[in-house]
Order: C-alpha cells, then structure tokens, then sequence
C-alpha cells in the first residue's frame, strides 16, 4: 500500500527547482542587450551542509552553510578591448532580491548578489548592474526584474554607486555605502600630499605621534579609548611645549608649528576652506606611511601643480616652482605680480577635475530609493568634513528645490574611530548591519523605520606578553549605539 505522506512529498518534489541542474546548464540570453558579449567563465554550485565561506562583507569565514547556491564567473566586456570579471551568487533559498557589491565574498546571503571590483566607472556599474538583473530574472524564471540594492564601502566604488544613482535614479532600491569620495581624486590626493608635507618638514615620526595621541585623549571626550565627536574637541598642541627643565615627553617648535597647520583648515585667498584639517582621534592613521597622508615621492610637485592650477587658475606660464617649505600662498601672489612673461587671462577653475559630487538624489528619491551613508571621523585621507559638508549641500538643495524631506530617504552616521577603510575591522560589520536596517526601511518606508540608531558589535583583538615572553591574544566584544547626524552640521 502506498504512503500518503510520500506520495505528497514526491508531487512537491516535482514542483521544487533543481538549482544544481539549473546552474550546470545555466546560459546567458544572448538575445538580451544587456548580455553585451558576455561569457561564463565558470559554474559552481555548493551544495546544502558542505563547509563553505559564510556571508561577510569584505573577508571571509569558514563555516558550514544552510542554503545551497550556485555561481557564475563571467567576462564582460567594458570597452573594445578590455573586460571586467563579475561573479554572481544565486541561493537556493532566495530572498526575491539582487545585491551588489565590490567588497562582499560571494556567499550564500539570502539575496543573489553580484560582486563587481572596484574601481568601476558609473556607466559600467549600470551595465553590469542591467546584466545582473536580467540573469537573475532568468534564473529564477521570473516575469520581472529583482529589487535590487548596493552595499559597499571604499573611495571610489562609492563614488561611482552614488554617480549611479543620480544618473540612473532607478538602477537601485537602496544603497548603503561606507567613506565614499565625494571631492575629486585631485583634490584628496593634493590634501594627502599637504598633510604629508607638513608632517616630514616638522619631524612629525611615530614616537611624537604617540605622544600627541595621548594629549588629545586627555583634552577630548573619550570611551573606550576612542575620540567621541571630534567638532567638539578644540585640541591645543601647545601643551605638550618643550621648555626649561622639561625635555623629554614634549615636542619642539618645528612640531608644535606643523600640528598647528594640520589640525586647522587650510584656506584659499578668498576665504575658502581649501583642505580641511586632520580630525583629533585620527593620530593612529598617522603613524603609518602606507596608510596615512605621506604617499610617494611626488606628493609635493603634486601638491603645487593642483593648487597652482586647479585651485587657483593660475597659468603654468611665468609660475616659479616653490621652495619646499616656504609660503606658497604669498609665494605665487609675488610671482603673479613680478613675473616678467606675458600672463594670458586666468581661466576658471576646471569643473571636471574640481567639481564635488552633486547634492542633487531628487529623482531617486521620487522613485522611492533609500540612502545609508557612514564615514569615519578618524580618516585621514577622506576628509570627515567633506561627508559633513555634502549632507549639508544635499538639505539646502532639497530646502531650494521644494524636494523630500531628506529624513525619508538618506540617513547619514558618522563613526567614531573609524579610520581609513583598508582596515575593515569595524567597517565590514557595520556594512552589514546597514543592510539589516536599509531592506525594511525600502519594503516598509515610514518615519517608524528610518534608522535614527544603529547598533554595531565590534570585536577587537588585543595582544599582550605573557610568561615567558609568549604572546597572548584575547577577544572583546564590545557594543555601540551611532547616531544618524542631526539636521544641524556643527561645522
């Protein structure tokens, strides 16, 4: 006598995809224009219990996986004679949503994600985000394309999603994206090299760095060893004064006189900021050539051809070079007035190189998009004010325009600590936290679900010298509540 039980399971079975058979025999539709000459490099399916990479964003960690996937390793063509490598992600168990992402490992999340490296320019990152919709319909046989959404954090792959979104203002539902650039690469590098600069001239190495550190601890607000809101903190250096009778744990007149140009803004002739200031709590970035403002040999001819040029518009004809170390303001006034070769009239500061990102999310937000945004207020080569200034630029371009409450659709959290994102230690986790609260805040939007808070879990690592001179390393989690930042901007 037959089963009942197993005569229903197997009428089920003929209804559940065999996504291994599907992934194995899995084609591009070549009919598509969005398939623009790509091709499957390879097919992967994993199956459920196997050991594998579980979902995070930026590294990987070994476990054992709930959901089998499939992946697809494609070639896309980007101009004639160049491609880009994309790999997409499909799980069995399906969220009905697309994500993509230059800094998420391929891994079994609920969405089908697609991973593109950076840096990508805004109209590849369309393409291919048109490609990855158009093979995740296919492959879940779907009528229609997949809400999709974009988590990343970096310079320029977050600068390229944002351009994106005001380009094509329906690519993405949300996005959530960590330290984008939102000042040109000349700009930033040429702040970089100024920093550097002032930094080398004054002698600034690790052994003065720590000391400043433990300076701006003790004269700003501190938790867990981490400067809280660094706008608050007005850091005087002059404390840590060499004088009579006190030589050692102090700093020279060379040093202080270099601390005081980096931790205030540098500005133009017409009042202008030109480079914002370092930010008290980001001395640890310091202290470290591959990672903090001193970037190669060419930082200070770099540094003059932006400001000269780029800053300034002033022609290149009859323009000395600068001294290193002297006043390059007052430096080019006098060669401007005592240059003897003909000067042709200045022309205006090149928009292209020069120009900020656009304030303007209107049309993404009358379709419905979301914006997270996060930056760290210890970077040292992005500038915290810049994301300052720029949440700023986005309230008074809606105020103008009679646009959304911007509340309703970008939230914006600075993070406390949080330095360059090549160390994505906090900044991985936080990525993913972002994208827990940005999928409600799109399928639900409401003032009941706009992030005001996040809570992120950070585990930090310490080693210390046991017996023996072993080294030992403990674990701490520890847990903090960041703020979105208030309409205000304290400048």
């Amino acid at each position: 006598m037959l089963n009942p039980f197993s005569l229903v399971l197997g009428a089920l079975s003929l209804f559940t995809p065999n996504y291994s058979s599907r992934c194995s025999s899995f084609t591009l539709p070549r009919s598509s224009s969005s398939s623009r000459g790509a091709e499957v490099l390879r097919r992967t399916y994993v199956a459920p219990g196997n050991a594998s990479v579980v979902a995070t964003i930026g590294t990987g960690v070994a476990g054992v996986i709930e959901s089998g996937y499939c992946t697809l390793d494609l070639a896309v063509p980007t101009t004639s004679t160049s491609t880009t490598n994309v790999s997409l992600t499909f799980p069995d168990k399906w969220n009905r949503a697309l994500l993509g992402t230059s800094s998420l490992v391929p891994s079994p999340l609920p969405f089908a994600t697609y991973h593109l490296a950076p840096p990508s320019s805004p109209s590849t990152l369309h393409e291919v985000t048109a490609l990855a919709k158009a093979l995740t319909k296919g492959f879940y046989k779907r009528w229609r394309n997949p809400r999709t959404y974009w988590a990343s954090e970096g310079a320029w792959g977050g600068r390229s999603v944002l351009e994106v979104v005001q380009a094509w203002p329906g690519d993405f539902a949300g996005v959530a994206v960590g330290g984008p650039a939102l000042s040109s690469w000349d700009k930033i590098r040429a702040r970089r090299h100024w920093l550097g600069k002032l930094a080398m001239d004054g002698g600034l190495e690790d052994k003065a760095w720590k000391l400043v550190k433990a300076e701006v601890q003790k004269q700003c607000e501190v938790i867990d060893g981490i400067v809280q809101d660094p706008r608050s903190c007005h850091f005087i250096p002059e404390t840590l004064t060499c004088r009579q009778g006190r030589t050692k744990g102090c700093l020279t007149t060379p040093q202080l006189a270099a601390l005081r140009k980096m931790y205030t803004h540098k500005y133009t002739p017409d009042g202008e900021v030109l480079y914002h200031r370092i930010e008290p709590g980001s001395e640890d970035e310091f202290m470290f050539g591959d990672r903090g403002p001193i970037d190669g040999d060419k930082w200070w001819s770099n540094t003059i051809d932006h400001q000269k040029q780029a800053v300034f518009a002033v022609p290149e004809t009859g323009i000395p070079d600068v001294a290193v170390g002297e006043d390059i303001t007052e430096d080019w006034r006098e060669a401007e007035e005592s240059s003897a070769v003909p000067e042709p009239e200045p022309e205006p500061v090149p928009s292209q190189i020069n120009e900020d990102l656009s304030p303007d999310l209107t049309a993404f937000a009358k379709k419905g998009g979301k914006l997270l945004h996060f930056f760290g207020l210890a970077d040292p080569v992005l500038a915290p004010q810049d994301a300052l200034a720029y949440h700023s630029r986005v309230l008074e371009h809606s105020k103008r325009t009679g646009g959304k409450d911007v509340d309703e659709f970008y939230s914006l959290f600075p993070v406390p600590g949080l330095g360059s994102l090549a160390d994505n230690t906090t900044a991985s986790p936080l990525l993913l936290t972002l994208l827990d609260i940005l999928v409600p805040w799109v399928e639900k939007p409401s003032r009941k679900t706009i992030p005001n808070a996040i809570v992120v879990v950070e585990r930090r690592v310490a080693v210390s010298k046991g017996w023996f001179g072993r080294a030992s390393r403990s674990v701490k989690e520890v847990r903090r509540t960041l703020q979105r930042l208030p309409r205000k901007v304290r400048a």
